[in-house]
C-alpha cells in the first residue's frame, strides 16, 4: 500500500499525542468545584460573618484540605495573583476532612477581623485542594501523589457604617482617530479605582454619528479592586463583549460619551472620544474599476484599429 505523505503526517501525529497526553483515568480523576467562586462581604470591625461554601469532588476518594492566601490584582483584565498565606488570625477555616468520589458538602468559614482593623479592601483566595494518596500518576509506584486544587476570592469590604466612599481614579475612553468605513469602531474603557474600596461602574457609552440614530453600549459592571485599573467591557444579554458598534458601513464622526457611577451612588464619572470615518477602501475600490474599466477599452479600441 502506497504511504501518501499525508498518510505519514497522520501517523505521526497520532504517535506523539499517544507519547504525550496525559493517562485517560488520571485526567479523570481529580475533578472539583467550590461555589460560590467570588464571595463580596461586607463586614462592621469586630463583628462575625459566617460563610458556608459548597465543595464538590467529581473524581476519586480523596481527602479536602483547605487554606487561604492573600491575593493581588494583575493587569488590566480581571487576573489575580496569589501571594503569601494569610496570617492576619481573622479566619477560622475547616479542619482537613474525607470527601468520596461524587460526594458534595458544605464547608464553613468564618470571618472576624478585630475591632481595631483599618477601614478598607481585604482580597483572599480560599483554596480548597484534593490529596489523593492513593492515586499513583501514570502508573507511577514511587509513592507520588495527585493533586487537585480549586479555589474561590473572597473580596472583604471592612467599614464601620457599611457605607464606603468609592471612588474612581483615572478614566480613558478610547478609540482610533481616524478609520476605514468599513473597518468597524472598537472603544476600550479604562477605569481606575482611586479608593479602598472596590465598586462596579454602572453606565453606558452614548455614540452620537454625524449621520443616523444613537447608539448605546451598556457596561458590564465588573469588579474593580482598589489599588488597580480595569479595562471595562461591555453586556450584550449576560455575555461580556466588546464595546463596538455594530453597524457594517460607517461614515462621518462619531462623538462617544462614556458616563457612569460606582455602584449607583454617588458622582458620576465620564469620558470623550471622537473618530472619523472615511470610506478609503470604497473609494480605492471603485477608482480601481474605473481605471480598469477605461484600460480595457483603450485596449479594444486599438485592437479594433
Amino acid at each position: 500500500m502506497k504511504i501518501t505523505n499525508y498518510n505519514l503526517q497522520i501517523t505521526i501525529f497520532s504517535l506523539l499525542f499517544l507519547i504525550f497526553s496525559p493517562p485517560v483515568a488520571f485526567a479523570q480523576s481529580l475533578s472539583l468545584s467550590i461555589s460560590p467562586p467570588i464571595l463580596e462581604v461586607m463586614i462592621m470591625p469586630g463583628k462575625e460573618v459566617t460563610q458556608t461554601f459548597t465543595i464538590t469532588n467529581a473524581g476519586t476518594d480523596g481527602y479536602a484540605v483547605f487554606s487561604l492566601v492573600k491575593f493581588l490584582p494583575q493587569g488590566e483584565y480581571g487576573q489575580i495573583s496569589t501571594g503569601e498565606a494569610d496570617n492576619s488570625g481573622w479566619f477560622s477555616l475547616p479542619e482537613k476532612t474525607f470527601i468520596r468520589s461524587g460526594e458534595t458538602k458544605n464547608i464553613t468559614v468564618k470571618i472576624s477581623p478585630p475591632p481595631t482593623a483599618p477601614e478598607k479592601d481585604y482580597y483572599f483566595t480560599f483554596f480548597y485542594e484534593l490529596d489523593d494518596e492513593g492515586l499513583t500518576i501514570g502508573g507511577d509506584s514511587s509513592g507520588n501523589t495527585a493533586k487537585a486544587k480549586v479555589g474561590a476570592n473572597i473580596l472583604l469590604s471592612v467599614s464601620k457604617d457599611g457605607l464606603p466612599a468609592k471612588k474612581a481614579g483615572q478614566i480613558s475612553l478610547e478609540a482610533p482617530k481616524i478609520i476605514d468605513s468599513l473597518q468597524g469602531l472598537t472603544y476600550k474603557l479604562r477605569v481606575g479605582n482611586g479608593g479602598q474600596f472596590l465598586f462596579k461602574p454602572i453606565g453606558s457609552i452614548e455614540i452620537a454619528p454625524f449621520f443616523g440614530k444613537k447608539e448605546i453600549l451598556n457596561l458590564a459592571p465588573v469588579n474593580i479592586v482598589s489599588s488597580s485599573a480595569r479595562i471595562v467591557p461591555c453586556l450584550s444579554g449576560e455575555a461580556l463583549i466588546e464595546c463596538k458598534i455594530d453597524k457594517k458601513v460607517l461614515l462621518g464622526i462619531y462623538k462617544a460619551k462614556v458616563s457612569f457611577t460606582a455602584d449607583e451612588n454617588g458622582r458620576e464619572y465620564s469620558a470623550e472620544a471622537a473618530t472619523i470615518a472615511f470610506p478609503f477602501s470604497i473609494i480605492f475600490a471603485a477608482t480601481t474599476i474605473i481605471l480598469g474599466y477605461l484600460t480595457i477599452k483603450k485596449l479594444i479600441k486599438k485592437t479594433a484599429v
